[in-house]
């Protein structure tokens, strides 16, 4: 774990009810660090007035005089037990009316997702600031449905609901998430914004395939390929670990739409054919063995 790459002391202007952003300077660590943000008193700022987003930034919602502080993040390597303190990042806020509504206004939208099977925790962010704050509403749906009607694992991570953890992806949290936010006493309109999730299967030849296949001596030869996966594995035919159409017999080769090798006029040096399904840098093999009669 190295120090942060930027510690010259910051300030952050905002006006009256909008929101503050503190970016995390960028520091080197593997594994990426745990952060906590803390004022210069050494408190931790949590209330519905703060959010932390996936990148680490502090987020100040409904700026008021009040949160005119300087504000520091700690990271710490878990690993190694080290922590280093950035610099300082001071809020001013402009003066304005203190009690004048603000419209819902996003400041982090949830992004899209590919998330591979079996993940354990995958994150979706949704955080808006307004005025008042204390009447801010969140509602997560999944394909336009509230996600307490659906089946899928997840959880809410604050009491705030800013932030969808998705738990345990499985191929029933694929689909379209849309975070809605509004105020409980109305006033403006409702606010959305929407991200897709797909789940990635790892490509996987169904237990049942068949292994062996019998051929006369110049006969036609048809072997049928049967792939799982999402996105749909892409097919290559090999002979002897080498791509079909760089052998000798690639003329005698061709391909159906279905992923089916057709071999022409097969002859005993072609004994050992196999094919390999490529998907998101993983490679999976099935040998196949073709016995002349």
């Amino acid at each position: 774990m190295g120090v942060f790459d930027d510690m010259t002391e910051r300030t952050v202007t905002v006006d009256s009810g909008q929101a503050a952003i503190l970016e995390l300077p960028y520091i080197d660590s593997h594994p990426t660090p745990l952060v906590n943000w803390q004022s210069e008193d050494g408190t931790t700022p949590y209330d519905r007035k703060y959010a932390v987003t996936l990148k680490h930034a502090l987020v100040i919602l409904s700026a008021s005089p009040s949160d005119q502080k300087a504000y520091r993040a700690r990271a710490t390597n878990t690993q190694i037990g080290k922590e280093e303190n950035s610099a300082f990042v001071r809020v001013v806020v402009n003066d304005g009316d203190p009690f004048g509504e603000v419209a819902p206004e996003f400041v982090v939208k949830p992004e899209d997702l590919h998330v591979k099977k079996g993940a354990q925790v995958s994150e979706l962010q949704c955080i808006a600031n307004a005025r008042p704050l204390h009447e801010v509403v969140t509602v997560w749906l999944k394909d336009g449905i509230p996600l307490e009607n659906t089946a899928i694992s997840y959880n809410l991570n604050d009491p705030w609901n800013r932030t969808l953890s998705l738990l345990s992806a499985n191929l029933t949290h694929t689909g379209k998430y849309t975070c809605q936010v509004h105020l409980r006493s109305g006033g403006f309109p409702v606010i959305e914004a929407t991200a897709n999730v797909i789940v990635l299967e790892p490509p996987s030849f169904p237990a049942s395939g068949k292994m062996e296949t019998l051929s006369e001596f110049g006969a036609t030869v048809n072997i049928p390929c049967e792939a799982l996966g999402v996105p749909s594995p892409n097919i290559t035919w090999l002979h002897n670990a080498v791509n079909k159409d760089k052998t000798p017999h690639a003329s005698r080769y061709s391909v159906e739409e279905d992923d089916t090798l057709i071999i022409r006029n097969h002859s005993s040096d072609w004994n050992d054919i196999r094919f390999d399904e490529d998907q998101l840098n993983m490679s999976y093999y099935l040998l196949l063995s073709i016995n002349i009669k």
